[in-house]
């Protein structure tokens, strides 16, 4: 066992230091720094910009591959749009190969160039089996000012008189103990890890930190002094160029734009915590909600992530049908016309179905669209089974073989009173001021 921790601590740094040099040179970054272990500290990256490379242009063959994949989907995007069209399944599969070459191709790596390493700061790692290596991620290399601390050759006596000051003062700090790398990250470590426990300690206070450090990094065009992994990202959408205008859109709208954004004016990262802290209850409550719900990933029917996505609809009461109804454009235009007239006659029997036979793809996907959604004057047992009618894909269905009690009581209560509810004591709120 080492007793003199230290001599192998500055062995192992002067080792590390070597082999960093050698990785600087091949990889011809301007500046390494070494780390003793496999992550960089906070600390030493808090106020670092991160460095951003660009993608590679596209070669003249992949432009040409590009614009005939585009092409090919065009075509079968407007087969599609045919009223007896009815694609097969190689189709379908040719379909989606196609996206995902182009994709591979539009979504390139993001490159840094030479000149750019020139200039950048990397961290020197160690990696799983102990080998140095540079962190993937670069930083752009701080710029120093030389000349701030050098005295001023013209200076009078009574200047020469408060740079040997100066001088002592720095002999006088230069006496306090050396620390390693190693030892700072150990006293960080214990340091957070104090701080760790009596946020655990305080559910109300961690219900405001953890809703401020989501809310902060995602408020943000570019937050990187939050010490903390905790996020509260929007997934990627399935469809990027589809925006639904669907009454669920609209309010998502009116509660993000209903939101207490005073507590963003700030600067430091401290002062914005503060000034959230002091925001209503309910305001609050509705940051959480917001940052939250927002996480929720769009997951087709018969994945097994859906489940869940249907037992939160049940358990929230949604009535869907209130919510949403189909219309030409976010669902019959996507159909055949045989598509849609059996449809009508599920609703309205083959009675109805054939009044409607004769109905152009267009005209027949509007007139679906008022059907269903109660504009068409109709008779009243066909009309309420339209207002009723919804796609399975849309319906927050339960488990074949599942018993699964569903609490739609809960749909009658706000965020902030669900939340103040678990609280056990008289008085006890858990949106309370963090102070």
């Amino acid at each position: 066992r080492w007793i003199d921790t230290h001599i192998l601590d500055d062995l192992a740094e002067t080792k590390l230091a070597a082999q960093a040099e050698a990785l600087r040179e091949r990889e011809g970054l301007g500046e390494v720094r070494i780390v003793t272990g496999a992550r960089i500290p906070y600390m030493e990256t808090y106020a670092l910009k991160p460095l951003t490379g660009v993608a590679e242009p596209l070669t003249q063959e992949q432009e040409a591959r590009k614009r005939e994949i585009e092409e090919e989907i065009a075509e079968i995007e407007l087969l599609a749009e045919n009223e007896g069209y009815e694609p097969e399944e190689d189709e379908e599969q040719r379909y989606a190969a196609l996206q995902a070459e182009l994709t591979a191709i539009v979504e390139r790596e993001v490159v840094i160039d030479p000149e750019q390493k020139a200039t950048a700061l990397g961290y020197v790692v160690l990696g799983q089996d102990g080998t140095p290596q540079i962190h993937h991620q670069l930083y752009i290399a701080p710029v120093s000012d030389e000349g701030s601390g050098e005295a001023d050759d013209d200076g009078d006596e009574g200047d020469d008189n408060a740079s040997v000051e100066t001088q002592e003062n720095d002999t006088a700090d230069d006496a306090r103990p050396v620390m390693s790398q190693r030892l700072r990250e150990m006293l960080a470590m214990m340091k957070t890890e104090l701080l760790a426990v009596h946020v655990a300690s305080d559910p109300a206070f961690a219900l405001d930190l953890g809703t401020f450090i989501m809310i902060d990094r995602e408020s943000r065009l570019a937050s990187f002094d939050m010490p903390s992994d905790l996020r509260a990202s929007v997934p990627s959408r399935l469809l990027p160029d589809f925006k639904p205008e669907t009454a669920a859109a609209g309010e998502w709208t009116k509660l993000d734009e209903g939101l207490d954004r005073s507590w963003l004016h700030h600067q430091a990262v401290p002062d914005r915590y503060d000034a959230f802290c002091a925001l209503p209850d309910d305001a609050r409550a509705a940051w959480l909600g917001w940052a939250i719900a927002r996480t929720l990933h769009a997951v087709p029917a018969g994945r097994r992530e859906a489940g869940f996505l249907d037992h939160l609809g049940r358990k929230l009461g949604i009535n869907v049908a209130a919510w949403w109804r189909p219309t030409a454009l976010t669902y019959f235009d996507k159909l055949t016309k045989p598509g849609i007239l059996a449809l009508f006659e599920e609703i309205g029997g083959l009675e109805l179905r054939m009044r409607y036979s004769g109905s152009k793809k267009h005209d027949l996907a509007a007139s679906a669209e008022r059907l269903f959604g109660g504009d068409v004057i109709i008779e009243p047992e066909i009309q309420e089974r339209a207002l009723l009618w919804l796609p399975d894909e849309m319906r927050f269905a339960a488990p074949e073989s599942g018993e699964e009690p569903t609490s739609p009581d809960n749909s009658e209560h706000d965020l902030a009173d669900m939340v103040n509810k678990e609280g056990g004591n008289e008085g006890d709120q858990s949106f309370a001021q963090a102070a």
